[in-house]
């Protein structure tokens, strides 16, 4: 959200309608219905558990990580990271799904959740 926007409904505290919530990238997607929300969010977790669980956790770890610091630290933080997200079985699975035309099959990132506390 610009600056400017934030600043506008900080000091005025109007309240702002989905359509310009949308405009100004506040929000993803604006639905007409409840039934159209859950088809959307549904489609998009659809789309994501596609992906390989330790590179989305991971993308997800870089995201954040340099939305609090400077261009050149997380630049050094992704190789990093890629390097260990860069998993032989992952990017197997992946290749091979895709000469066969299928989905990706990968592992759960935590195999055993009721190991992790």
């Amino acid at each position: 959200m610009p600056s400017g926007l934030a600043r506008e409904l900080a000091y005025t505290s109007r309240p702002m309608k989905a359509a310009e919530a949308l405009s100004c990238g506040f929000v993803n997607f604006v639905s007409k219905n409840h039934g159209q929300l859950m088809t959307h969010a549904r489609n998009t977790a659809k789309d994501i558990a596609a992906h390989s669980p330790v590179a989305v956790h991971g993308t997800k770890l870089m995201l954040n990580y340099s939305r609090d610091h400077n261009v050149s630290d997380s630049l050094d933080y992704v190789a990093t990271g890629q390097a260990g997200m860069l998993q032989a079985a992952d990017m197997q699975e992946a290749f091979q799904a895709k000469k066969e035309r299928r989905a990706s099959k990968f592992e759960e990132l935590y195999a055993h959740r009721s190991a992790i506390k």
